[in-house]
């Protein structure tokens, strides 16, 4: 479960950068993560430089609209080489000259002492960045096109960009001066997740009344007959022409430069590249729960059932009705005798 987790960082991926920086381990190390996503991390250890690669099904999609700016905002340390490594979408690279060597010293003075402690804490905080930095590459990865688009709106441009997803969603982006709005298509091809998520879906319309300027949010329900809004077709005239239904409808998201592109989006950001990671693990969430309590009713009616103490019946004797007849024959005969004694 451990890559259904919400965290915007992958601890195996830090863990193992941190491992292979600490101990200069040599060799490849993959790892897999939500959505088919798969990292390779490489240390060389005669130029002492670390590659990092990372491959994602919409990589192509998605690096076209925010490729530079993920690389200036994010990885500004690190050198995008011109060929990846065979099977990813992308390797980065970083020297890791800035972790300094401990000096051995057979007699150190307190200067030494006070010294070696220094630079074991400089390398230490270094590896814990580059670390944190790579575990969070999905994610700012996913982030970057919505964070490009938000800087956009600040500076007065008008972004607009779409992509699809590898689960045949899709996800649209419109802005202006004054607002950015954002549209995601989804479909769950499960039964149970189409209708866990329609739930989670309308709360999300729902939940705006109890929260202080909230962006807009709206939603097109998927048993309506699927119309793309006008403002969308507008944008993109091919919808026109497109017969696509999305199964759980159509989510809008409002937000106003004003009210909400003030302050630090980051957080904001993260959430909206990871917004189907999120419904999917809640899903997950609602159906391991809803699994616990019914075993736990199973278990509790079974326990029940070994505690009951059944009463024994009674011993019955049935009688038919020949036995009846004989039976009250025998009576007046028994009569008749007495009768007749008499």
């Amino acid at each position: 479960m451990q890559y259904m987790k919400l965290e915007p960082f992958n601890p195996v991926v830090k863990k193992e950068v941190s491992n292979t920086i600490i101990n200069s381990l040599g060799g490849v190390f993959t790892c897999p993560d939500y959505d088919d996503t798969r990292y390779c991390i490489q240390y060389n250890e005669e130029n002492n430089t670390l590659y990092f690669s990372f491959k994602i099904p919409n990589f192509n999609d998605i690096y076209k609209i925010s490729g530079d700016y993920l690389m200036k905002k994010f990885y500004k340390e690190y050198t995008l080489e011109k060929v990846p490594a065979a099977g990813f979408d992308m390797t980065i690279s970083r020297s890791l000259d800035i972790i300094k060597e401990i000096p051995k010293i057979k007699n150190p003075t307190p200067e030494d002492e006070e010294n070696k402690k220094k630079i074991k804490e400089e390398n230490k905080k270094n590896i814990e960045n580059i670390s944190n930095e790579l575990a969070k590459f999905r994610v700012n990865f996913l982030s970057c096109p919505f964070q490009h688009a938000f800087d956009q709106v600040r500076e007065g441009k008008q972004p607009k960009f779409t992509y699809s997803t590898r689960q045949g969603d899709r996800v649209w982006c419109l802005g202006d001066a004054e607002q950015i709005t954002l549209f995601f298509g989804l479909s769950f091809q499960d039964i149970v997740d189409r209708n866990i998520a329609k739930l989670m879906l309308d709360e999300f319309v729902d939940i705006k009344k109890h929260i202080k300027n909230p962006p807009s949010i709206t939603r097109t329900m998927e048993d309506q007959k699927f119309v793309y809004p006008q403002n969308l077709i507008d944008a993109f005239p091919e919808l026109k022409n497109i017969k696509e239904v999305f199964l759980n409808g159509l989510m809008q998201f409002t937000f106003f430069k004003k009210q909400h592109l003030n302050g630090d989006t980051d957080e904001v950001c993260n959430f909206l590249g990871t917004f189907r990671q999120y419904l999917h693990y809640h899903i997950s969430a609602s159906k391991s729960y809803l699994h616990i309590r019914l075993l736990k009713n199973i278990n509790t009616n079974l326990t029940n059932l070994q505690r009951t103490k059944f009463e024994q019946e009674e011993e019955r004797n049935y009688r038919s009705q020949r036995d009846e007849l004989l039976s009250n024959k025998t009576q007046e005969d028994t009569k008749k005798n007495i009768l007749i004694k008499q």
